[in-house]
């Protein structure tokens, strides 16, 4: 049996066939389902998860919001992943200060693509530069600065995606460039 994230199961009453359930409430999850690159949707199994239709975005492609002083693209959202994970491109200004805090139940990991970051996880201290990978575990307290004269660019990945769903529910508009 497939284990997920509390709050996150999807379960068939009693009796209902999945292909009948999955037809009379099509449009009920027509709305979770990513749009390929193609123009095609993924088919969703609500008794084993997600069978997700692979999809490509090209550079800056994917919903953009500010947060906290930064821009971040969503490439993929737990809705895309199966709940699985989340994909994020961020930029960051110089100077930017993320103070400590603490993802609940959800790990964090940055690939850096340009820039330099300053930051700690716990009491380790650690400074990355473009190509560097960071893995920040969840529960743990963790924060950076930006220490490069121009902005840093990661791929951030978190699992089980939670920071994903924040991040679109306070809808804030990107800073301006």
């Amino acid at each position: 049996m497939a284990v997920r994230p509390a709050g996150r199961e999807r379960r068939l009453p009693r009796g209902v066939p999945r292909l009948g359930y999955f037809l009379t409430h099509l449009p009920d999850y027509a709305s979770r389902w990513p749009v390929a690159a193609t123009g095609s949707v993924a088919a969703w199994d609500t008794t084993r998860g997600a069978d997700v239709a692979g999809f490509a975005l090209g550079p800056g492609q994917g919903p953009a919001y500010g947060f906290h002083g930064a821009t971040v693209v969503i490439k993929a959202s737990g809705e895309h992943t199966a709940g699985q994970l989340a994909v994020m491109e961020s930029v960051y200004p110089p100077g930017l200060c993320v103070r400590g805090h603490v993802h609940a139940g959800e790990d964090e990991m940055f690939y850096l693509l340009a820039g330099e970051l300053t930051g700690f996880c716990g009491e380790e201290r650690w400074t990355a530069t473009a190509g560097s990978f960071v893995f920040v575990p969840r529960d743990r307290e963790h924060g950076f600065t930006v220490t490069s004269a121009g902005p840093a660019r990661a791929l951030v990945i978190t699992g089980p995606p939670r920071l994903d769903r924040q991040i679109a529910e306070r809808g804030e508009p990107p800073p301006a460039a």
